[in-house]
């Protein structure tokens, strides 16, 4: 009986390449789709259909779309990354090649346009380490590939994108935006757009903190979003955004502006920095269905009485991640912020991530200096299920981690964020004796509400 090659079996290669990462298995994809002319057939939509390209390749993706400009046609997201030189601060990339990569980028764009099935574009701060801007005919083709975008996430460095701002977009669902350089802008072109934008579900905007843009109101309305992130100084008068905004889920504020309360807010992850916090009447933003909370760039005493209160009657929350200010004769935890743990019973998860940049050193507190701290302020702690941490290396000491001394009872999970990545000690116990039996690694998600444990493990309750 004659055997056929599974690899000669259409229905079963797609089954094998829908199961690749194409993040992560990319160098597999291409593998198998150079096995034969058969096989690069039917792996070509996958190696093309999500493109996350560092920027010393943007020349190799031109080329390939050049040779065969149907290989655009099956690109649904693409995202631009750069590559580090890690024995330095900056990103390498030398002057000499900026001309040809705005070559590249402009065929790159023109060939997504010309069948437009683009879903995602990524173009992340990263990606400008080295302060590019990018020059007019550059975003003039970004924008015409982008009316079939559903999601859109851009960092702008040049004043050159009105082109964009210009786009009609079809169905545009996310839309991040960081103008964190544009002191003094003129903001009409990015406020006309905001009106045109019905169905956003998530919203980002990243200014800058002090001479910020003029214009922008936040009048428009957005009836599906659920996700409002803003970063900036104080632009305008009380806003009404939140209320006319009922059904938004995620909340993330590292702003002096002030937003005027809903009565019964939907939030169930919010975020805020010292500055919001110190404005009035924000200890309304923490009351139920609130499970998240994240208190960031804060000082030794950050708490005013109202917020301490609100965040203790607030019992629908479970997950706490605090972020302070430490030196290095300080004590790693907080006072404030132990007598804080110590009240909130019902907590399954706890996030201490010391600012680093007044601990003294590159590393920052050491990792076992603040793991000590941490199990000491958690020791007897009812509930809590997953503890994590944050050290530049992203690891603990393996002879610490054998022998993890008292933990409170339902303690599993001990997380140790990096800068990029994060390991997560699954805790064990036997003969009396909690160590770590297991680890597990993750990349790090730029998404502040993905860093979560026990969201990661889908454990939360």
């Amino acid at each position: 009986m004659e055997h056929t090659n599974p690899l000669r079996i259409p229905e079963l290669l797609h089954e094998i390449l829908a199961a690749f990462n194409p993040s992560t298995d990319r160098s597999s994809l291409l593998s198998l789709s150079m096995v034969d002319r058969f096989t690069h057939t039917v792996a070509a939509p996958y190696l093309f259909r999500h493109i996350c390209t560092n920027i010393d390749r943007i020349g190799l993706l031109a080329s390939a779309f050049k040779s065969d400009l149907s290989r655009a046609s099956l690109c649904r997201s693409l995202a631009f990354v750069l590559v580090y030189d890690t024995t330095r601060r900056e990103p390498v990339l030398p002057e000499d090649i900026f001309n040809t990569l705005y070559d590249d980028l402009v065929t790159v764009f023109t060939a997504l346009s010309l069948k437009p099935n683009l879903h995602t574009l990524i173009w992340n701060k990263a990606f400008y380490g080295c302060s590019i801007a990018l020059p007019q005919r550059v975003w003039t083709a970004i924008a015409s590939a982008l009316p079939s975008v559903e999601i859109l996430k851009l960092y702008v460095t040049s004043y050159d994108w009105e082109s964009v701002m210009q786009t009609q977009f079809i169905h545009l669902r996310v839309f991040e935006l960081n103008v964190g350089s544009f002191h003094g802008w003129d903001c009409t072109p990015l406020v006309n757009l905001l009106q045109t934008l019905h169905d956003l579900e998530q919203l980002s905007l990243e200014l800058p903190s002090c001479s910020g843009p003029v214009g922008l109101t936040l009048q428009s309305t957005h009836p599906r979003l659920k996700r409002f992130s803003f970063t900036s100084g104080n632009l305008f008068s009380p806003s009404d955004f939140l209320i006319r905004h009922p059904h938004i889920e995620t909340l993330y504020l590292e702003s002096e502006q002030q937003f005027d309360h809903p009565n019964q807010p939907s939030f169930r992850a919010l975020c805020m920095d010292e500055y919001c916090l110190r404005l009035p009447s924000q200890s309304h933003f923490i009351q139920p269905p609130l499970a998240h909370l994240f208190l960031r760039d804060l000082e030794d005493q950050f708490y005013q009485s109202d917020i301490e209160l609100a965040i203790v009657e607030c019992h629908s929350l479970r997950c706490l991640e605090v972020d302070c200010f430490r030196r290095p004769e300080e004590e790693p935890v907080p006072p404030s912020v132990n007598k804080l743990i110590q009240k909130l019973p019902a907590l399954e998860e706890l996030a201490l991530l010391p600012v680093l940049n007044l601990a003294g050193s590159e590393e920052g507190i050491p990792a076992v200096v603040l793991l000590n701290a941490a199990l000491e302020s958690i020791e007897f702690h009812p509930s809590l299920r997953a503890l994590r941490l944050f050290n530049r290396s992203g690891t603990l000491p393996q002879e610490r981690l054998d022998d993890l001394g008292c933990l409170p009872p339902n303690l599993k999970y001990i997380g140790c964020d990096g800068l990029r990545t994060s390991l997560i000690y699954v805790v064990d116990r036997q003969g009396g004796k909690n160590f770590v039996s297991k680890t597990i690694r993750r990349d790090l998600s730029d998404d502040w509400v993905e860093r979560s444990i026990l969201g990661f493990l889908s454990e939360c309750s």
